[in-house]
């Protein structure tokens, strides 16, 4: 298991991928809708997501029921 906040999880995709279209905010906006699970850190303002789930759920979104998937 590979926690990140959203910032560090772009920072560690964009080394695999320099032309990468994912940003902080997009990974923000599948937390808030649910599609990824997080965990709330502090006050839970900040959350931590799996890097793992995240790639996975780049691959094929489908698999995580995203309504939202093209």
């Amino acid at each position: 298991m590979k926690l990140r906040y959203a910032d560090e999880a772009v920072k560690e995709i964009k080394q695999i991928d320099p032309s990468s279209a994912v940003t902080a905010r997009m990974i923000r906006s599948l937390i808030k809708k649910q599609v990824i699970p997080s965990i709330p850190v502090g006050n839970g303002c900040r959350k931590l997501i799996d890097l793992d789930v995240l790639m996975d759920y780049l691959s094929d979104p489908t698999k995580y029921g995203d309504k939202y998937a093209t």
